[in-house]
């Protein structure tokens, strides 16, 4: 699972170095940390982040990960059911990251049809609004906020979260149970 990553980074930035070298050469930067090497628009720590990622993955379902799961997820179809569903996706997304909150939940989710699928992503997209490492998009998006010089407040980010993600969650998967789907 972790090939996959890795490859793609090494692809992307290969890649990236071919068509627009300049934005990889190397800057030094001295106003925070003296000589610091920065090389153009890659975001290097999300690069190392994400193959990361797919190790802990793997390393939590081949110690029994899937066993906390399943007694946490539940097995219904019924309302209640596909609410704790999205709610552990969610809650897991802003512990560990969305990606892996999925990637470790969704074999047991399966197993409940389609619904319960779709009930693990509307908490694993949804839910992950409350922490900012809660999604790879919210990392990305901050990261080029701040390459920009805008600063995203955590403390904001979360309280905006903790009022949106609930609503959103629920009204969300209640769509889920009425549709059919």
């Amino acid at each position: 699972m972790w090939l996959p990553a890795v490859v793609a980074v090494v692809l992307t930035v290969g890649l990236l170095g071919l068509r627009h070298h300049r934005l990889l050469r190397v800057r030094y930067t001295v106003p925070a940390r003296p000589r610091v090497l920065r090389f153009g628009l890659v975001p290097w720590r999300l690069a190392v982040f994400v193959p990361a990622l797919a190790f802990a993955v793997e390393a939590v379902l081949r110690h029994g990960g899937h066993r906390v799961v399943a007694s946490v997820t539940g097995e219904g179809t019924g309302v209640a059911d596909l609410l704790q569903v999205a709610g552990v996706g969610a809650a897991a997304s802003n512990l560990v990251n969305n990606l892996p909150a999925y990637l470790v939940i969704e074999p047991q989710a399966a197993q409940g049809g389609d619904i319960r699928l779709l009930a693990l992503l509307v908490g694993t997209n949804v839910g992950p609004m409350v922490l900012l490492w809660g999604s790879l998009a919210t990392l990305l998006w901050r990261e080029r906020c701040r390459a920009r010089g805008v600063e995203v407040s955590a403390r904001q980010f979360a309280t905006l979260g903790l009022v949106g993600v609930p609503i959103v969650l629920v009204a969300t998967t209640l769509a889920l149970t009425v549709t059919g789907t």
